[in-house]
């Protein structure tokens, strides 16, 4: 269990996670990039397969699939995009946010600044609030990728 000090350090890189990405100009560029990319993604790839998603035979598939986790309301959205937008979301952005901060971790080993952080916090309160970080960041963006819908 950790205690109120680790949780303090676990919040603390965290937040530097988060002020590495919105103040930097690197951190601006990368969330340019998410934007589109996801913009794109989001247009071409799953805005092609509206049709697949609305026919009736991917309607009886889905709702098999989607049952068995007990998510077939996901069905019944009005927008069939956002259907498959979120099932992709839910399952490659938190990948996406182990992958980001390990690069993250890397960078700072190549930098020499893992040494300063790895003296005031334990490896896992590291890890945790660098995944914390990254989950805040996608959290926040998964809904601006999502505008052109507004």
């Amino acid at each position: 269990m950790l205690e109120l000090q680790g949780i303090q350090r676990i919040w603390c890189l965290a937040k530097f996670e988060l002020v590495r990405l919105f103040m930097t100009k690197r951190g601006a560029l990368a969330l340019a990039a998410f934007v589109t990319v996801w913009s794109f993604i989001l247009y071409y790839a799953i805005g092609s397969a509206v049709e697949y998603v609305a026919s009736k035979s991917t309607q009886t598939i889905g709702y098999m699939l989607l049952s068995a986790e007990g998510m077939d309301k996901l069905l019944k959205w009005p927008v069939p995009e956002l259907i498959v937008y979120w099932v992709l979301a839910v399952y490659s952005f938190p990948m996406f946010s182990l992958i980001a901060s390990s690069d993250q971790t890397c960078t700072d080993r190549t930098r020499g600044t893992l040494r300063f952080i790895s003296l005031r916090a334990t490896r896992a309160e590291i890890l945790l609030g660098r995944f914390l970080g990254q989950g805040l960041i996608s959290w926040g963006l998964i809904p601006r990728s999502l505008l052109r819908f507004g």
